[in-house]
C-alpha cells in the first residue's frame, strides 16, 4: 500500500497498550519491589499519556465520521483510569474500594473499544472515509465487552471477600475447615487416622488429599491406608468389616466414619465428612466431663426442644457440649443445689430461672465461686431478679425492667415489636468478646433483655464488662414500646459481663480460679437467636471454652444450619450498591443513547 496514507494513526494504540502493560506489570508483578515498581509503573503512566497526546496531534482526515473525537475520548478515558487509581493508592476504606471499582469500569471501558475499532477498520483503514456501519458496531460490540469484564472482576472480588465458593463435582471439593485445622494443631497425644480401601481407589485419594494438611498441621496425626482384606487384625481391632471405612484411634479408644467405596455413592458422606470428622476427633482426643443445667426455678428446657407456644429451649447447646465429650445432668434442690457446685462439675448452667432462686441455692453457689467454680447464668426479664444475692457477691445488679431501642435492632416480625430485639456490637475487652472484637461487623442479638449494672462485689473478685447496649436504648416500663416521661434511657447497660473469683481454697491449685459469665438474656443463648447470629454463636462458644478447665482440642460449636451475619447498615455499601444498581445502570445508559443515536 505505497504511497496510501492511514486514516489514523496505529502507533498510539500500541504505545498506550504497551504503557498498560507496563503499569500492570508495576502494580501487580512488582508490588513487592519499592524501587523498581515507582519505575515501571511511572514509565508506562508516561507511555499512556503520550499515546492520547499523539492521538491529539494527528491531522483529522474524515471531520464529517467523528471518529477521532471517540478515539481521543477513549484515550483520555485509559489516562484518566490510572489518575483515579493512582488516587485509590493513597485512600483507605470505602473510598479506596470506590476509587479502585470506578478505575477498573473506566479503563477497561476504554482499552476493549479501542481494541475492536482497531481490529474492524484494519481491512479499510487507507479508504478514503470511513466506513461508518463497520465502526458504529466495532464500537458498540466494545463497549459492552468493557463493561462484562469489570463486572465478571466485580463479581470475583465480592467472592473471594466473602469466601463463597462454588464445587464443580460435589464431593470432589472435601477439605478440612479452619476449625479442624486448629483442633489437630492441639493434639497433645499420638492419633492415628485408619483409612480402610482397596488399592488404587478414587475415594481413598480424596480422603488422603484431605488428611495431607491435618498431617503437616501436627507430626502427632498419622494416617494408614489399609486394605481390610490384607489388614484382618487391625480392622477388628476398631470393629471394621470391611473397606470404606475410616478409623479414629487413640491408645484403646477408637471411632469409625462409614464412608462408601464408590464414589458415586460416597459423595453425600464426603460433603459432611469435614464436620463427621471433627465430632470423632473430639470423641476420640477429649477427656469425659460433666455440665449440669440448674433446673426446679422455671429454666429453660435443655434435654427436649421447646414445643409450640413455649418459650425457647436451651437443646442446642446441650447437643453441641455433648459433642464435646461432656455429660448432663440436671440440678435441682432435691440433687444437692444447695450444697453448692458439685466438685465433678465442669460447668454449671442456670439458663432464665422464672423464680428466684433459693438465698441458700445463690450462697452455695457463691461459695462454690470463691474455691474455684465456673457457672454460666442467663437471666429471664421479670418482675424480681431471679440471683440477686449471687449477682451481688459478684458485683452486679441486674435490672428486670425490658430494654427496647427504636433505632438499633433486628426486623423480625416487621412491627415496633422488634424494637425489644436489641443488636448491638459494643464489645468491651473480656474473654467471651475476644473474637467478636476481631471482627465488628458481627453483632450479638438479645430479645426482651434487662440490664446489669456494676457494683461495689468482694475484694477478690474482678468483674468486667462485655457487651453494652447501644444507644438509643431505654427502659421499656409499661410494655408500649415508646419511650415515655419517666422511663429511664439505658445507654451503655450491661447485655453480659464476667466474673473472675480468686480462690480461697487451701487445696486449690493456682488454675482453680472462679469464673463466672452472666447474659442479661437467656433468649441470647437459646435455640431461636443463638443458631441463626454469629455474634450469638461465636459469644456461646468463646463463653464454654473459658469456662471449661479441661485441655481439649479448641473445637467451635458447629451451626446446624447457615448462620445469618448481623451486618451495620454502612457496611460494604460502595460495593453492593455499585454492583447492584451502578454497573447495570450503567449499561442501560450506553444501550440507550446508542439506541438513541442509531434512530437518529
Amino acid at each position: 500500500m505505497a504511497g496510501l496514507t492511514r486514516l489514523h494513526s496505529l502507533w498510539p494504540l500500541l504505545v498506550s497498550g504497551g504503557g498498560l502493560f507496563l503499569f500492570f506489570l508495576g502494580e501487580q508483578g512488582l508490588g513487592d519491589d519499592p524501587q523498581l515498581r515507582p519505575s515501571v509503573s511511572g514509565l508506562g503512566a508516561a507511555a499512556v499519556l503520550a499515546g492520547l497526546l499523539g492521538r491529539i496531534l494527528e491531522p483529522n482526515r474524515d471531520p464529517e465520521a467523528g471518529v477521532r473525537g471517540r478515539l481521543i475520548s477513549l484515550h483520555t478515558g485509559l489516562v484518566l483510569g490510572l489518575a483515579i487509581y493512582g488516587l485509590s493508592t493513597l485512600l483507605e476504606g470505602v473510598g479506596q474500594t470506590v476509587c479502585f471499582t470506578l478505575a477498573l469500569v473506566i479503563t477497561s471501558m476504554c482499552a476493549l473499544p479501542l481494541l475492536l475499532v482497531e481490529m474492524a477498520l484494519a481491512p479499510v483503514a487507507y479508504n478514503a472515509e470511513y466506513e461508518r456501519a463497520r465502526f458504529r458496531q466495532a464500537w458498540t460490540r466494545g463497549l459492552g465487552f468493557g463493561l462484562l469484564v469489570p463486572c465478571i472482576a466485580l463479581a470475583n472480588l465480592l467472592a473471594e471477600t466473602h469466601d463463597l465458593e462454588l464445587p464443580l463435582a460435589r464431593g470432589a471439593q472435601t477439605r478440612p475447615s479452619e476449625a479442624t485445622v486448629a483442633a489437630v494443631q492441639e493434639l497433645t497425644e499420638p492419633l492415628e487416622v485408619r483409612l480402610f480401601f482397596p488399592r488404587a481407589n478414587q475415594v481413598a485419594d480424596l480422603l488422603q488429599t484431605y488428611f495431607s494438611p491435618l498431617e503437616a498441621a501436627n507430626e502427632l496425626l498419622s494416617v494408614r491406608v489399609m486394605d481390610h482384606a490384607i489388614e484382618r487384625e487391625a480392622a477388628r481391632a476398631v470393629s471394621v468389616g470391611k473397606n470404606g471405612w475410616v478409623a479414629v484411634v487413640r491408645g484403646d479408644v477408637s471411632e469409625k466414619l462409614r464412608v462408601g467405596v464408590e464414589r458415586r455413592g460416597a459423595r453425600s458422606r464426603l460433603r459432611r465428612f469435614d464436620r463427621d470428622f471433627l465430632e470423632a476427633f473430639v470423641k476420640v482426643g477429649s477427656q469425659r466431663k460433666r455440665a449440669y443445667f440448674t433446673v426446679g426455678h422455671g429454666e429453660r428446657p435443655f434435654e427436649r426442644s421447646a414445643k409450640d407456644g413455649e418459650p425457647s429451649a436451651v437443646r442446642f447447646l446441650a447437643k453441641n457440649l455433648e459433642k464435646l465429650q461432656y455429660e448432663l445432668k440436671p440440678l435441682g434442690l432435691a440433687d444437692g443445689l444447695d450444697d453448692g457446685v458439685p466438685e465433678d462439675a465442669e460447668i454449671l448452667f442456670i439458663m432464665g430461672p422464672e423464680t428466684p432462686l433459693l438465698s441458700q441455692e445463690q450462697e452455695a453457689i457463691l461459695d462454690s465461686l470463691r474455691k474455684g467454680a465456673r457457672v454460666f447464668m442467663a437471666l429471664e426479664p421479670g418482675a424480681k431478679s431471679p440471683a440477686e444475692t449471687l449477682l451481688a457477691g459478684a458485683g452486679l445488679r441486674f435490672d428486670p425492667q425490658p430494654l427496647a431501642n427504636p433505632r438499633v435492632h433486628v426486623a423480625l416480625t416487621k412491627s415496633r415489636r422488634d424494637h425489644l430485639a436489641l443488636a448491638s456490637n459494643a464489645y468491651q475487652p473480656s474473654p467471651i468478646t475476644r473474637n467478636l472484637m476481631r471482627d465488628g461487623r458481627v453483632a450479638t442479638v438479645f430479645y426482651e433483655a434487662g440490664g446489669l449494672q456494676l457494683e461495689p462485689g468482694e475484694e477478690d473478685v474482678d468483674t468486667r464488662r462485655a457487651i453494652a447496649s447501644m444507644p438509643g436504648t431505654y427502659q421499656d416500663a409499661d410494655g408500649d414500646l415508646e419511650l415515655d416521661e419517666g422511663e429511664a434511657k439505658a445507654n451503655g447497660y450491661l447485655l453480659a459481663a464476667t466474673a473472675r473469683f480468686t480462690s480461697t481454697s487451701t487445696t486449690a491449685d493456682e488454675d482453680a480460679e472462679g469464673r463466672l459469665v452472666v447474659l442479661a438474656d437467656v433468649d441470647a443463648a437459646a435455640d431461636e437467636f443463638v443458631q441463626l447470629v454469629q455474634g450469638n454463636l461465636s459469644m456461646l462458644r468463646d463463653s464454654v471454652l473459658w469456662l471449661q478447665r479441661a485441655e481439649d482440642p479448641v473445637v467451635t460449636i458447629n451451626e446446624e444450619e447457615d448462620v445469618k451475619i448481623v451486618h451495620r447498615k454502612d457496611e460494604d455499601l460502595a460495593i453492593f450498591y455499585g454492583t447492584t444498581f451502578g454497573l447495570p445502570g450503567l449499561v442501560l445508559l450506553v444501550g440507550f443513547v446508542v439506541k438513541r443515536r442509531r434512530r437518529s
